[in-house]
C-alpha cells in the first residue's frame, strides 16, 4: 500500500521556469491526502516560487526545496541547511569566472540576492518562476549563509556542473538542476536523503513510497522510493535510474499516474 507520494516539479508535473500546472493535479493530491496518502513536492525551486505553483495545496502538503536542503510541512519549515560563507565566497567568485554563466544568484535566509544586469532572465524569474530577487551591487560585499547558489548557463547544465562537481564535491552538493540551472547546497542537502529523512519520521516504509523526477537532481529521491517514475522527457541517466520511464505529456502523465491509486466512493 502506498502512504507516500513525492515528486519534482520543473520538467515533471510542468514545464520548466513556469507555473504552468495541470488545475487537476491539485485535486487528485487532495483527494489521495482524504485516502490518507501524504504528498511531498520535491523541488529544486526556493521558498518563495514554491509557495507560489503549490499555493491551493499548501496546508496539505510536505515541501522539500532547495534541492533537499528545506522541508517544510504545511507551509513551516522543519529543515533548513545552509553553508558558510567561505564556501560560498569561493562558488560565487568561480562562477564569474565562467563565459557561459549569463546570470547566478544566492538564496540566502533573508531572501535571493544578484548583481546580475541580464534583465531577460530577471523578469524570467520573476513572471515564469515567480521569484523576486534583490539587485545587490556586489554579491561577495557582504558576508552570508548560503542555502543555496544558482548558476544558469547557455549550455548544458549537467555537463557545465562537472569541473565543479570534481573542486567543490567535498564542500558541498553540486547538481544539474534543469537543462541550463546548475545548483549548489549543503552537502547534506539532497532530495533522496530528505525523503529518507521525511519517510523515517513518518514511519513510512520505501515499498510504501512513490516517487517522480526528470533531471540528474531527482535520482536520489527515485532510488529512495520504492518505486521511482521517470517523467516523459527526463534526462537518459534518470530513466536509467528509474523503476518505470511514463508515457504521455508534462500536463498528464503524473496526474494519470496518481489517480490509479484514488479508490472510487
Amino acid at each position: 500500500m502506498i502512504k507516500l507520494i513525492a515528486s519534482d516539479l520543473d520538467g515533471t508535473v510542468l514545464p520548466e521556469g513556469t507555473a504552468d500546472i495541470n488545475p487537476e493535479f491539485y485535486e487528485v493530491v487532495k483527494k489521495l491526502k482524504d485516502q490518507g496518502i501524504i504528498f511531498c513536492a520535491a523541488t529544486g525551486r526556493e521558498v518563495q516560487t514554491m509557495k507560489n505553483v503549490m499555493a491551493p495545496l499548501l496546508n496539505d502538503i510536505y515541501v522539500i526545496c532547495n534541492n533537499g536542503g528545506t522541508i517544510m510541512k504545511y507551509g513551516q519549515t522543519l529543515q533548513s541547511l545552509t553553508f558558510e560563507w567561505s564556501i560560498a565566497s569561493q562558488i560565487v567568485a568561480d562562477i564569474r569566472k565562467n563565459p557561459n554563466v549569463s546570470f547566478y544568484s544566492a538564496n540566502t535566509p533573508d531572501g535571493t540576492i544578484h548583481d546580475s544586469t541580464n534583465e531577460k532572465i530577471i523578469e524570467w524569474l520573476r513572471t515564469g518562476y515567480g521569484l523576486t530577487c534583490k539587485p545587490v551591487e556586489d554579491v561577495l560585499a557582504k558576508p552570508f549563509e548560503a542555502l543555496k547558489i544558482s548558476a544558469y548557463v547557455d549550455t548544458d547544465a549537467a555537463t557545465e556542473a562537472l569541473p565543479y562537481i570534481e573542486k567543490y564535491g567535498d564542500l558541498v552538493h553540486v547538481t544539474a538542476a534543469g537543462a541550463h540551472w546548475i545548483d549548489f547546497i549543503h552537502l547534506e542537502a539532497d532530495k533522496g536523503i530528505s525523503l529518507t529523512k521525511l519517510r523515517n519520521t513518518l514511519g513510512i516504509k520505501k515499498e510504501e513510497t512513490w516517487a517522480f523526477g526528470d533531471n540528474a537532481n531527482d535520482i536520489t529521491m527515485l532510488q529512495a522510493a520504492g518505486v521511482g517514475f521517470a517523467a516523459p522527457g527526463a534526462r537518459d541517466i534518470t530513466k536509467e535510474a528509474a523503476d518505470i520511464c511514463l508515457e504521455g505529456s508534462l500536463w498528464d502523465a503524473v496526474v494519470n499516474q496518481l489517480k490509479t491509486l484514488i479508490v472510487p466512493v
